[in-house]
């Protein structure tokens, strides 16, 4: 396995693991990491850390094992319905894919490529809400992407 870590803003970096040219998951990172990535994995995110919208990573790319069918349609229709710079409500986003707003959620927090499914983007109705990696994260996430203040809401 390869680990690549890119520099998102400040201290805040995603990390790439992969082998045999999959994706295994992602993870978001706060601290001083020294910047290492192959080519193929910078040029994925260059759109996105130039703030032009999100990565180009085929979904064919990340390894599946493990996320069931009812994660993955959610993760589908969250990329799909959230991109780049806007938000949804964890309520709208259960609407939209007929499933219970604390499926959503627990969706969000097992979530195993963010960024790359964009868990960050799923707020509250009163708020940023939770987030894995902490609520500082998530909203430095937010401003990154133009998406805070939240207008969704």
């Amino acid at each position: 396995m390869k680990i690549h870590r890119l520099r998102i803003t400040g201290d805040i970096f995603v990390e790439v693991r992969t082998e045999k040219g999959l994706i295994l998951g992602t993870s978001i990172l706060k601290g001083s990491f020294k910047e290492k990535a192959e080519p193929w994995i910078e040029e994925a995110f260059k759109k996105y850390l130039l703030r032009k919208g999100d990565p180009d990573v085929d979904l064919l790319l990340l390894k599946r094992e493990g996320v069931s069918g009812d994660l993955w349609r959610v993760y589908e229709r969250l990329k799909e319905i959230a991109p780049f710079g806007r938000t949804i409500t964890y309520s709208e986003l259960a609407r939209l894919t007929g499933k219970h707003p604390r499926f959503i959620g627990y969706a969000m927090k097992v979530n195993p490529f963010p960024i790359l499914i964009p868990c960050h983007r799923v707020v509250s109705s009163k708020g940023i809400g939770g987030f894995s990696f902490g609520r500082e994260v998530k909203l430095a996430l937010l401003k990154f992407e133009g998406a805070y203040p939240l207008r969704n809401p």
